[in-house]
Formats: C-alpha cells, structure tokens, sequence
C-alpha cells in the first residue's frame, strides 16, 4: 500500500531457506491464493525471482505446484551441495524451463552450500567459492539490469 513502491518493479531474491520459501510463496500468486501467513489479498507476483541453492526436495510445495510465475528468473545452483540437493533442484527448474519458464540457471558443478558467503572461518571456509561467487555476481547484476530494462 505504499506510495513510494512500484508493485510491478519488485524482485524476490532468496538464498537457501529463503529460495526455497520464495518458490512456494509464488506457487499460492500462480493460483491467485493468499499465501498463509500473508495479508487478507491475493499473493502478488513480483518482476523477478532470484534464487541461491534453494532446496527443492520432499515437503517443498513447488515440486507438485508450479511457481512459475511468468516473469524472469535465475537459479544459482550447487551441484556439490551437502546441505540441499542441487541435482533434484536443477531437475526441477530444467522441467519448469522446459515447460516454456523464463529461467536462466547456473549451475556450479563443483560448488557447495554458501558458496557466495565471504566471511566464513575455519572449517566451513571450504564451503566459500571465490570464482562461483565473481561469476554469479556478475550474473546477478547483469540479471537486475535486464529486469530494469523490461
């Protein structure tokens, strides 16, 4: 309801629990419900999706419900992953994509969970990609530029 924000303009980004979240948040604005724990109207859909690793494995709603949405998305994924599955996660979008989805996904093969995350110490910094992370923020960024431009 705020005047100041462009309701066609907003892009969802979310890394682990949160990719996982927006893409069941989005399969309730594919059906025009309200998503549960949301305000008394329809889910809105925003310009984009991000996604970082999300998990998309038993219990997710979007493996039975489509989130495709209709707009443009990019999926980084962790094909190394020891936290979600990146390989069903890649099945899954690669379905949607082939279904007619707008989805540009990047698919790190020999990358884990939290690839991107800089300040790790000790034993988790072998989570930390430093080419992975360069690479998928320059994606990211050329990815919000082409959303701008839509």
């Amino acid at each position: 309801q705020r005047s100041d924000v462009d309701q066609n303009r907003i892009v969802i980004a979310g890394w682990s629990h949160g990719a996982w979240t927006a893409m069941d948040y989005l399969t309730f604005a594919v059906a025009g419900r309200k998503a549960p724990g949301v305000a008394d109207a329809p889910t809105p859909r925003p310009a984009a999706l991000v996604l970082f690793y999300p998990y998309c494995g038993e219990g997710a709603r979007s493996r039975f419900a489509s989130f495709d949405f209709g707009g443009p998305t990019i999926a980084f994924i962790a094909g190394k992953d020891e936290v979600v599955d990146g390989p069903q996660c890649r099945a899954l979008l690669d379905k949607a994509a082939a279904r007619g989805s707008d989805i540009e996904l990047v698919y790190y093969e020999d990358v884990n969970h939290v690839f991107d995350y800089r300040h790790l110490e000790g034993a988790d910094r072998r989570y930390y990609s430093e080419t992975a992370t360069i690479d998928a923020e320059q994606r990211f960024g050329a990815f919000l530029n082409k959303v701008a431009a839509l």
